[in-house]
């Protein structure tokens, strides 16, 4: 059926999704992820109205005033010509002749943007998307006539923050068509499937060789802006331990300086066990760090005006030097016997008789609510560890616990702990021991133990009915290494298989068990060689005799097992996660993902939320982030 311009125009309009489609006219074109804005009419000598938006694309449509070509201009708010319509970049990319655009005498629609990367004159590719979340301005040029008019394109649509495979270049196979990068630290680049600004943070002159960590958790940036010497103001971001100053405008960025090379006291190395931000004071950091095994933390003050500098090199210390500079306050002083160690010590009775020692010092974790949260690993991520919790207004120790001895923090290595903001309320990330068998803590059946099982006895943790089996092991978990916790010794005399002496601690009643397949919870102590335990799948399977039996946390969905588990610990309410009443140590027993990200109100997981307040988002149902938004109202199926 032939339709008349005018049907196409509504047609085009109503359906903005076959639009999308089409304008790109070229076979890597993909249909944006969008919602569709609504008009912005312009003004001038004929009528012009953008008709729909999204984050990297706009359709203008316009009455010219006669049959000739028209010129369009389009600028962002930084005042810069957009590459999709710069002649220079691309030939006649400013007509209204161009392929993506549709004209019928004097009605006139063109396509704004494009969702890939092409080669210009100069032989470099170029984004020929708009940015993202920003107001543009046009003006359209038909002879001695002119119209203009805004238009704002829409934010990244919310879930679709993931990035599509890099577009081939079809010209030459093995190449990709993604924007050249010049190693001009002022070129900006828009990435064409997503309309996001990319500013380079360093180029290779810089010789800066800077990484991210593996967690959706951390700040990286202080929410306090501080201002340039041009009363610009900008963000301090901390990435591998280098202090970067990024401009809240433009995205701007510019290298101040190194932090850990030279440093003003003897007990001050490089801040290798952790540097944190302070979210609410933009020039101020926290550095955990320690010589000759006395942990130490110090507050760093920048005192400057943000003017470039040099990472390979650290400001000199404000004491003997002018700004820009460092300056350094002990926050925890080894000769008053305030030192982390010393505190923890003084604080934990428990740490104490542990005998604990760590391979490295407190590795901070962030700024939550004016409290460091630090953590020590016996050796290295996932052994057992201890957490500490210090006021930085009363320059104290407040809480102290460790990753194995009191329910449901038992029998866990620690993995991580993840900053939340400004709660008090410490999201810890454990594995199980039960993880690492052969080299972990485990028991031996003696006897084979099968799918029979029998009344639970009276117990106070829930079993009841006919779900229970009684079992015969060899004696207390044992490990035949020390990897686990090598500052215990081996203790043969805890442990009846000589081929695993060393010991950390004794099973509890109420403990769970993990066998290959299944796990269980210790119900009743008959004896050391002798236990009742609750089987938690039905039906429970065969284990045969020298079948492994190793402790697991308490944590997670023990019905389905997972070496992953996860806590919320009130650390205020509950110094030392004794968990007395159940309320302070809570398990994130619905945790769908490792290193999520936890804000006031909010937890993000693996493409999931959940909502509320901690620990009330525990239980809270999953909300499945809206990957595609509605099109013209509707939405897909």
């Amino acid at each position: 059926m032939k339709r008349s311009f005018l049907q196409k125009i509504v047609l085009l309009s109503g359906i903005f999704v076959i639009v999308t489609a089409i304008l790109l006219l070229t076979p890597t074109s993909k249909i944006p992820s969008s919602v569709l804005l609504g008009t912005f009419v312009g003004t001038g000598a004929f009528t012009n109205q953008v008709i729909g938006t999204t984050a990297t694309q706009a359709i203008l449509t316009y009455t010219a005033p006669d049959a000739n070509s028209c010129s369009i201009t389009v600028k962002d708010d930084q005042g810069q010509l957009v590459k999709d319509v710069d002649p220079a970049i691309f030939t006649t990319a400013n007509l209204d002749t161009r392929n993506s655009a549709l004209s019928l005498g004097t009605s006139r629609i063109f396509i704004i943007g494009k969702r890939v990367a092409e080669k210009g004159i100069d032989g470099k590719f170029y984004s020929r998307a708009l940015q993202a979340n920003t107001t543009h301005t046009y003006i359209i040029t038909c002879g001695n006539k002119v119209a203009s008019g805004s238009f704002t394109t829409s934010n990244i649509p919310i879930g679709n923050n993931y990035h599509d495979p890099l577009p081939a270049d079809l010209n030459n196979p093995g190449s990709y068509a993604y924007p050249t990068f010049t190693g001009d630290r002022n070129q900006q680049v828009i990435d064409p499937q997503t309309g996001l600004l990319i500013r380079p943070m360093t180029v290779a002159s810089d010789n800066a060789n800077l990484g991210f960590g593996a967690a959706g958790f951390t700040d990286m940036c202080s929410a306090d802006l501080v201002p340039d010497v041009n009363s610009n103001l900008g963000y301090h971001c901390l990435i591998s331990s280098k202090l970067i100053w990024i401009n809240s405008n433009t995205g701007e960025t510019r290298l101040l300086s190194d932090i850990g090379i030279s440093w003003p006291t003897p007990y001050f190395g490089p801040c290798y066990t952790g540097i944190t931000l302070d979210p609410h004071k933009g020039n101020t950091l926290y550095c955990s760090t320690g010589e000759g095994g006395v942990s130490v933390l110090y507050q760093i003050d920048y005192e400057g005006d943000n003017r470039a500098g040099n990472l390979s090199s650290v400001l000199p210390n404000c004491a003997s030097a002018a700004a820009p500079c460092f300056r350094y306050t002990m926050l925890t002083p080894p000769a008053q016997s305030k030192d982390i160690e010393a505190q923890v010590k003084a604080l934990s009775s428990e740490y104490v008789q542990s005998g604990f020692t760590g391979s490295l010092g407190w590795y901070m974790v962030g700024d939550q609510n004016g409290r460091l949260t630090m953590y020590r690993t016996a050796n290295g991520q996932d052994t057992v560890g201890w957490f500490a919790i210090f006021d930085i207004a009363t320059r104290k120790i407040i809480a102290v616990t460790s990753t194995w001895r009191h329910a449901p923090l038992r029998w866990g290595v620690l993995h991580n702990g993840g900053f939340q903001g400004d709660v008090d309320w410490l999201d810890i990330g454990l594995n199980t021991n039960a993880r690492y068998v052969p080299q972990s803590y485990y028991s031996k059946l003696t006897s084979d133990l099968d799918t029979t099982v029998q009344q639970c006895p009276i117990n106070t943790f829930g079993a009841s009915g006919v779900a229970c089996s009684t079992v015969n092991i060899d004696g207390e978990p044992c490990s035949p290494t020390s990897l686990l916790a090598p500052f215990l010794p081996a203790n043969p005399s805890k442990c009846a298989d000589p081929s695993r002496p060393y010991y950390l601690q004794d099973m509890e009643e109420g403990d769970y068990i993990f066998f290959p397949l299944e796990t269980s919870r210790l119900i009743k102590k008959i004896s050391t060689t002798k236990w009742v335990i609750q089987r938690n799948i039905n039906p429970p399977r065969f284990q045969p005799t020298g079948t492994a039996m190793a402790p697991d946390t308490g944590l997670g969905n023990k019905a389905n097992g997972g070496a992953w588990s996860e806590a919320e610990w009130d650390y205020i309410n509950d110094p030392f996660a004794l968990n007395v009443n159940g309320l302070t140590v809570v398990n994130e027993i619905n945790n769908n993902a490792t290193h999520a990200s936890y804000r006031p109100n909010v937890k993000v997981e693996s493409g999931q939320i959940r909502q509320g307040a901690i620990p009330n988002f525990i239980n809270a149902p999953r909300l499945p982030v809206l990957i595609d938004g509605p099109f013209a109202g509707v939405s897909e199926p």
